[in-house]
Parts: C-alpha cells; structure tokens; sequence
C-alpha cells in the first residue's frame, strides 16, 4: 500500500494531478477535465453546478460564465438589493452599473 502511495505521488508530482469536484482551487487550471474554479467558494465544479441564486438577489450577477457569476441583463441588475439602495441597475462589463 506505501508502495503504491509512492508511485501516484510520484506520477502526480511529475504529469500533475487535477482536482475533482469539490475540491479548493485557486484557478480553472486546478481542476479536472470539464471543471472550472467557482470564484464564489474556490471549489471545482461543473459550469452547470456553479449556483448565482444568492447574488443574483442582491448584486443581479444571474449568469454563470466561466466559474463566475456576471450581470449579463439589465432586469437581473434592476431586480437586485444593490438596484434599490445604490442605484446600480444597468448591467455593463460583467457587473451592474448607474
């Protein structure tokens, strides 16, 4: 069984070891085939698992793209908490917007 340690961590060390999902990642390179780094909790997932519901209510970011969640349309950033008390409501760049 140490033998067999040894070797992965000896494979890993030199092809490198991509991390599964569910792992803590610092970047998309981190982890697996099909899997980005989510930006929200730094795990690997799937782009179809990366969850936007909690900021799409209060920053209007809806849209997952590329492990992060962006404002892509000027109705997310309108409906948001940030809309009402900041008057960012207009989704330019990823972000909402005056």
């Amino acid at each position: 069984m140490i033998r067999l340690a040894f070797i992965l961590a000896v494979v890993c060390l030199t092809f490198g070891c991509a991390k599964m999902e569910g792992a803590k990642c610092a970047k998309s390179n981190d982890c697996g085939a099909g899997l980005l780094c989510s930006k929200l909790d730094w795990t690997c997932q799937t782009p179809d698992a990366i969850q936007c519901s909690d900021v799409c209510k209060s920053n209007g970011w809806c849209t997952a793209r590329r492990g992060a969640c962006i404002a892509t349309r000027d109705r997310d950033c309108a409906a948001s908490w940030d809309c009402k008390r900041y008057g960012w409501c207009t989704a330019r760049s990823g972000k909402c917007e005056k």
